[in-house]
């Protein structure tokens, strides 16, 4: 049953045995699965409601720069809707991947951080998260390496893409029509309250519109509204807790970690290889499954230089991100001088310390007007396919990196309020000098295999004072699983410390990031969590719910 909160009855009480707030990826794997296994379920979803989009985008960055509003969706689908890389099958794909199994440890020197789970803890759950996007298990890809070019310190990782539609179209459709889930759009969660002196969730608060609220009472209830959001709704429920719910060791909203993205450098190739070989380094199809190959350190490699997981690709540089070549080959101060002159006249401005720079600008000048035409060519030609018609003069190597569990990198609650009465979330994310180091090794350690796999000269473009980083819309952490609740927010099972029947799910729960994208590993733990959940409910089932009020289910 679908259902919009704005045409609910005043007064209405939702009642059923779990109720779900957020149907992103991880809230509709939840609910489809619980549905399978004959549990009544009430899914919330903030978007497709009466109050518009820009009056639920409540958060202000404090921090490193975040477009929050960029990087979720909001309706059915939520993360889903903004997936938008094309394959040769099909558009609107995501890059997918398991965590190694390092990610899950603790590296002494390195991290201290560790996740409360065993690889084999998530194996079934892997494997149901793969079938959901229609794509088989992972094994190891023997095409990984044809040419023998693999050593003790560098890998190729293979990233499978899938489809958004299991959470655009097919998990949303089938719920609409499952008699036993009511997907209710338009919800915003607004506060949880507890029973007196208790450690049980009693209920949830919701807003449809100013002024307009409704109450759900269940069993159990899951947050699945993602890292920002599921931490704003536990900080912001201190009807239940005066510190918030969960949030008796100040953990909730802390460790926010995102995937830094950045250009960590440039390779200008050597040979024709990147153009007639795109399957090194581009989208491309194998057996109908789209794939994309990523380079990195391997384990082995990790351990002894001591650094985070780095991940990069390449991708054909822009025209306008013009790359000056000196005698010993890029030029990276003088092509990062000329970047902030394209971007700050781009915007009507001069740089920030353009006297600075003024000289290298000029001095780049004539290589700027011969070098955009013969990249504008390359560009073109990689754009319809034609790459070996115009082969690249220069690529961008583009890296994803792991971040460090930092606790102030956080979500806090501001002293101001949106127009349905919650606080807003300020969003204070920082990465750390660690960070900026291992970036940095990485690329130096990589370079060498790069230039032998890729067949060209590598030149590193990080710098912690002037390289950009933005997030990748892979929020984490905030409510971060651990063993201990001095540690963190939930344990193994996803279960809120010292509440019986409060689970959180998605990525706000995980301990340390890695570097695969997190949306595989979100689906594996919502259905992970959603097995746990029905056979706790079997095993109290005949419990009857409290609470009055008319239900609207027929």
């Amino acid at each position: 049953m679908l259902v919009n909160a704005s045409d609910l009855p005043a007064g209405t009480t939702l009642r059923a045995s779990v109720c779900i707030v957020g149907a992103g990826p991880a809230g509709l794997s939840v609910a489809a699965r619980l549905a399978g296994a004959g549990v009544d379920v009430v899914l919330l979803e903030a978007g497709g409601g009466a109050t518009p989009h820009a009056d639920l985008e409540t958060v202000v960055s404090t921090g490193l720069p975040y477009d929050t509003p960029a990087k979720r969706g909001r309706g059915l689908g939520g993360g889903a809707l903004t997936w938008n890389v094309r394959t040769p099958v099909g558009d609107r794909h995501l890059r997918l991947r398991e965590l190694e199994p390092l990610d899950l440890q603790a590296r002494p020197g390195v991290r201290e951080t560790s996740w409360p789970l065993a690889e084999d803890d998530l194996g079934r759950a892997y494997r149901d998260a793969w079938a959901l996007f229609g794509l088989p298990p992972a094994e190891p890809d023997p095409h990984d390496h044809p040419d023998g070019t693999g050593t003790a310190d560098h890998e190729v990782r293979t990233f499978r893409l899938g489809p958004s539609t299991p959470f655009t179209r097919d998990l949303p459709d089938a719920l609409a029509r499952d008699p036993l889930v009511r997907v209710v759009t338009g919800a915003v969660a607004t506060g949880l309250r507890a029973d007196d002196g208790s450690s049980r969730t009693s209920s949830l608060e919701l807003a449809s519109a100013p002024g307009r609220r409704t109450v759900v009472e269940a069993e159990v209830y899951v947050l699945a509204g993602g890292a920002i959001e599921n931490a704003r709704l536990l900080l912001a429920s201190t009807a239940a807790a005066p510190a918030g719910v969960g949030n008796a060791h100040d953990n909730v909203g802390r460790y926010f970690m995102e995937h830094p993205h950045y250009d960590s450098g440039v390779v200008l190739p050597g040979d024709h290889r990147l153009s007639d070989r795109p399957e090194l380094w581009d989208v491309h199809a194998r057996g109908g499954v789209a794939l994309q190959r990523k380079q990195a350190l391997s384990s082995s490699g990790l351990r002894r230089h001591g650094l985070l997981e780095t991940a990069l690709f390449l991708r054909t540089r822009s025209p306008r991100d013009v790359v000056v070549v000196g005698r010993e080959g890029a030029d990276v101060r003088r092509s990062l001088a000329v970047r902030e002159w394209r971007v700050a006249l781009g915007r009507g401005r001069l740089p920030d310390g353009a006297r600075a720079t003024a000289r290298d600008v000029l001095a780049s000048l004539p290589q700027v007007a011969w070098r955009v035409p013969a990249q504008s060519l390359a560009w073109q030609a990689s754009r319809a396919g034609r790459a070996h018609v115009a082969p690249p003069r220069v690529m961008t190597l583009r890296g994803m990196a792991e971040q460090l569990p930092n606790p102030l990198s956080r979500v806090r609650l501001s002293s101001t309020v949106d127009v349905l009465g919650m606080p807003v979330a300020e969003l204070d994310w920082r990465l750390t000098d660690a960070d900026w180091s291992s970036m940095t090794r990485a690329q130096e350690v990589l370079a060498p295999h790069l230039e032998r796999v890729l067949g060209g000269t590598v030149h590193s473009l990080v710098d912690p004072e002037r390289t950009q980083v933005v997030g990748g819309s892979h929020q984490m952490g905030t409510t971060r699983m651990s063993s201990s609740p001095r540690d963190g927010v939930v344990d193994p099972d996803g279960r809120v410390h010292g509440m019986r029947n409060l689970y959180v799910t998605g990525a706000s729960v995980f301990p340390t990031g890695g570097s695969a994208n997190p949306t595989l590993t979100v689906v594996a733990l919502a259905l992970r969590l959603a097995d746990h959940l029905s056979s706790r409910l079997a095993a109290t089932a005949g419990a009857h719910l409290p609470g009055s009020g008319p239900d609207p289910r027929p």
